[in-house]
């Protein structure tokens, strides 16, 4: 018996309009294999038909896909542009071979929003709260040298 390698893919969804996103998993299964169908035709639906879509957060997509169908799936993936009356853009943030790494990925994606929105932050009350959000995802907290803990 032969294992099928997966590949899984961290996909940002965005709305343009900056509406809340409330998308379920299938939607974006949905119109993913509606594209699909549309350009590469009854063939690529057929090797497509396993994928899985499960949606993080708001914001954040996990797709699994069998490795040998990947560049089919992801060639879709800029195309989404409508899901459930939204307008929003799809972008992939990173492609890996297991769900661990896909992790490890996006602690860092986070830890880097956080540290973006801590330079943009204008009172000390503010401040305070991002730090203990970074803190919360890293444990130590280091700036200009020096360690925090």
């Amino acid at each position: 018996m032969v294992k099928v390698k997966n590949r899984y893919v961290l996909v940002r969804l965005e709305s343009t309009d900056k509406a809340k996103l409330n998308i379920p998993g299938h939607e974006l299964y949905r119109e993913m294999l509606r594209l699909i169908s549309e350009f590469h035709g009854d063939f690529g639906h057929a090797k497509c038909s396993r994928i899985t879509v499960k949606i993080m957060e708001d914001d954040i997509a996990v797709i699994r896909v069998p490795a040998d169908d990947s560049t089919i799936a992801f060639s879709v993936l800029p195309f989404i542009r409508v899901l459930k009356g939204v307008s929003l853009t799809a972008s992939i943030l990173f492609v890996g071979r297991s769900i661990r790494t896909l992790q490890k990925r996006l602690v860092k994606i986070r830890r880097n929003e956080l540290t973006m929105m801590l330079s943009k932050c204008e009172s000390l009350y503010e401040r305070k709260k991002v730090l203990e959000a970074i803190r919360s995802v890293t444990g130590k907290i280091e700036f200009e040298g020096r360690t925090e803990s």
